[in-house]
């Protein structure tokens, strides 16, 4: 058998779970539940130290979305012109 701290984010608490064959998966422990599916393309364009993502997301629901990563200075001046 082992045992195992786990921090749980959902109701933030610390928990010392032991593993043994009746509860061998940590998900089932934790009593974890899957969330939608994210299907994306992500475009990662990148110049003079600025990033940018252009994701097209196609499940759950089609969507655009458009990120610039890099100094912040220079990143709000192209955001601004766009």
């Amino acid at each position: 058998m082992q045992t195992r701290t786990i921090y749980r984010k959902k109701d933030k608490t610390i928990a010392r779970i032991t593993i043994n064959k009746s509860n061998n998966n940590i998900t089932t422990v934790l009593d974890y539940k899957k969330d939608n599916i994210l299907k994306r393309t992500r475009h990662t364009y990148k110049k003079d130290n600025i990033i940018f993502e252009l994701d097209e997301y196609t499940q759950p629901e089609k969507c655009k979305v458009v990120s610039l990563e890099g100094e912040k200075n220079i990143v709000d001046i192209i955001w601004h012109s766009l």
